[in-house]
C-alpha cells in the first residue's frame, strides 16, 4: 500500500532501527501511522498493528485516510464517483474520521477500526507490557482524560500507572471514577462494549466487580 497507493519506499526495517537507537539514548519516540487507504485490506491492517507493537514506540498516533482536494487520491476518487469536488468536501478533510464509505467499509465501521487500533496499541499492548512504555503513556493518558469526557481506556491506563507505582490512594481514586463513569457515560459505555473484551481478566473484574 505504501509503494503502490502512497508512493512512498519506505524502509520498515531500518524505521524500527532508527526507533529503537532513539530510545536508547532518551530521546521520545513517536510514530505516525495512516489507515483506510484505498484498497487497503484486513490483513494490511493487522500487518499495521504488528508493525506498531514490534516498533515500540512511545506513542503512536493513528490518522483515518482522507484524500486532500487537489492530490492524485483525491482527483481518482471524484473519478471514481466516491467523493464530489466542491466546498463540502473540502470543509469535512479530517482525519480523525471521514463520512464517506470507500471499499465497502462504512465511516461508523471506520471509526470503529480506528478506535480498535488505538486502543490496542496505546493502552492494551502498554498494560500489557508495563515499565517505562506505560509510565512514558502516562502523561498522554491524563491529558485524554482531561479532554475526552468517559475515556474508560485512558482512565484505566492511569489506574495501572498507579498501582504500579504503589499508590493505593490514587488508585483507588481512579477506580471510582471508572465505577462512576461506566454507570452515566454513554462513550465509556460505547468504548467497553465494543472493546471490552482487550482488557486484560484482572482489570475487567475491577470493573465488573
Amino acid at each position: 500500500v505504501l509503494k503502490n497507493i502512497m508512493k512512498k519506499n519506505v524502509n520498515l526495517e531500518k524505521a524500527k532501527h532508527f526507533a529503537a537507537y532513539g530510545k536508547s539514548k532518551g530521546l521520545y519516540v513517536q510514530a505516525y501511522f495512516i489507515i483506510g487507504l484505498p484498497g487497503e485490506k484486513p490483513e494490511h491492517l493487522e500487518e499495521n498493528i504488528r508493525y506498531a507493537k514490534e516498533l515500540q514506540a512511545d506513542w503512536s498516533t493513528f490518522f483515518i485516510f482522507n484524500p486532500l482536494p487537489g492530490s492524485a487520491l483525491f482527483e481518482d476518487l471524484v473519478k471514481r464517483g466516491i467523493i464530489t469536488d466542491g466546498p463540502e468536501m473540502w470543509e469535512n478533510v479530517y482525519f480523525r474520521n471521514r463520512w464517506f464509505t470507500l471499499d465497502g467499509v462504512t465511516p461508523d465501521e471506520m471509526m470503529d477500526t480506528y478506535n480498535r487500533i488505538n486502543i490496542e496499541i496505546n493502552f492494551i499492548n502498554k498494560i500489557v507490557v508495563g515499565g517505562d512504555a506505560l509510565e512514558k503513556a502516562f502523561r498522554f493518558y491524563k491529558h485524554i482524560d482531561n479532554k475526552t469526557e468517559g475515556h474508560i481506556f485512558a482512565m484505566l491506563g492511569m489506574y495501572v500507572c498507579f498501582e504500579r507505582r504503589g499508590d493505593k490512594e490514587k488508585a483507588a481514586e481512579i477506580l471510582e471514577k471508572m465505577k462512576h463513569s461506566l454507570a452515566e457515560s454513554e462513550y465509556s459505555k460505547y468504548l467497553i462494549s465494543k472493546f471490552g473484551h482487550m482488557i486484560p481478566e484482572k482489570y475487567a473484574k475491577l470493573l465488573s466487580a
